[in-house]
């Protein structure tokens, strides 16, 4: 999944790694979802999250000395109702977090942003080869 350099990768100090820290429960918040998600000084949930950046969770990665995580968006997740074009956030969703596994693959992977219940929407996701969005870039 991560390629067999995670399991050799120095640690911050230099250090091989003996064990292989994986986060199976990490969040990825790009500013496009949360946009399109939330309503400005009204956040899902009513309390704004932290800043989020590819930066910001490599960072810290690094200091909690995570080898390799699995992404999935954050809050409120893709059956959001009021989201202004969810095909296109889910699909920019998806599409950032390949560009980010892409660029990191021995320390990133993800679940998919799928509609469900909405089978037919789920299998439009699935649906290869994709289209790259200039709105998603990572």
């Amino acid at each position: 999944m991560f390629g067999r350099r995670a399991f050799a990768s120095p640690k911050p100090d230099g250090a091989r790694a003996t064990t292989l820290t994986v986060d199976v429960h990490h969040h990825m918040l790009p500013d496009f979802s949360f946009r399109e998600t939330n309503e400005a000084g009204n956040p899902v949930g009513g309390i704004a999250p932290p800043a989020w950046s590819k930066e910001l969770m490599l960072s810290f990665m690094d200091e909690a000395q995570i080898d390799a995580a699995v992404m999935s968006i954050s809050t409120p997740g893709v059956t959001w109702e009021t989201t202004a074009a969810p095909g296109h956030w889910r699909g920019g969703c998806n599409e950032f977090a390949a560009t980010l596994i892409q660029a990191n693959p021995s320390r990133l992977g993800g679940f998919a942003c799928l509609p469900l219940p909405d089978v037919d929407g789920a299998l439009d996701e699935l649906r290869l080869p994709r289209s790259t969005s200039s709105s998603s870039t990572a």
